[in-house]
């Protein structure tokens, strides 16, 4: 990681801008993906934990949960 850093800031600063843009870009599209899962997820009034045992329930368990209501929400709609 600090190799990644040390040759970045050896890059003319367009550049770096450049990076730095499409980098920010990519996790706010990210974090905005999340969002709309989880409010697909809750307009359908899915359980995020649908179909497992009652308990303590992973965050990636949750994760897939509503990936997968959202894709099977998504279909229907077609």
């Amino acid at each position: 990681m600090f190799s990644f850093i040390r040759k970045l800031q050896q890059k003319p600063e367009p550049q770096r801008r450049a990076i730095a843009f499409w980098i920010s870009l990519s996790i706010t599209a990210f974090v905005l993906i999340l969002w709309f899962v989880s409010l697909m997820v809750r307009i359908n009034k899915v359980p995020a934990n649908e179909g497992m045992k009652t308990g303590e329930v992973s965050p990636m368990d949750s994760l897939s949960s509503m990936w997968n209501s959202f894709l099977s929400s998504f279909r229907e709609s077609k």
